[in-house]
């Protein structure tokens, strides 16, 4: 298993924010998948880094960024999903 971070941008106006999730999975590809089951959902909860426990309503993400952790991804190439992923 390794583990990843994705971290889902919030759309707020012109200065939006990130609220960060920590995942294990055992490829990215199945994270990746992770990311985009709880996006088809209406709302779905996580334990956020930095914020604690957090609802997101899945309508208020504006784009999500896939962060492999010690393991095959470079930090500075995270994948983007979107929309076009939904």
């Amino acid at each position: 298993m390794q583990n990843y971070l994705a971290y889902y941008w919030m759309k707020q106006g012109e200065r939006g924010h990130n609220l960060c999730e920590t995942l294990t999975a055992a490829s990215y590809q199945d994270a990746l998948h992770q990311v985009e089951g709880r996006l088809k959902r209406q709302f779905f909860t996580f334990v956020s880094e930095n914020k604690g426990r957090v609802l997101v309503v899945s309508a208020h993400v504006q784009f999500v960024e896939l962060e492999g952790i010690n393991n095959d991804l470079p930090f500075d190439n995270p994948e983007f999903v979107g929309d076009s992923a939904l």
